[in-house]
């Protein structure tokens, strides 16, 4: 899990270096499938401005449809599915344990 965070920091900050400079998304779509999801994440984020925070739904389908949605509305730097995977409360295997995955 470390080392496929490290690689993908180091993926993005690759993706736009424009004389040097970090990737410096001005702004970022976080697709998230609940209200409480989306209530945490704004928690998160303190009123960062750079950020909007949409519900996408439960199921691929779905959230591929809203997604392509709110990308038709605005443009967007960068685009972040962020969730719990079905991890809420009485019925989470580790609370707190980050996910990362390379297939469906």
């Amino acid at each position: 899990m470390n080392n496929k965070l490290g690689e993908t920091k180091k993926m993005i900050n690759s993706m736009d270096r424009t004389k040097g400079a970090h990737f410096d998304p001005k702004r970022i779509l976080v697709m998230v499938a609940v209200e409480g999801e989306k209530e945490a994440v704004l928690r998160g984020i303190n009123g960062d401005e750079r950020f909007d925070v949409e519900i996408a739904g439960v199921g691929p389908i779905l959230a591929a449809a809203r997604t392509a949605t709110f990308l038709l509305k605005k443009d967007y730097d960068l685009v972040i599915n962020a969730g719990i995977a079905g991890a809420f409360p009485g019925r989470a295997d580790k609370i707190g344990r980050a996910s990362c995955r390379e297939r469906v």
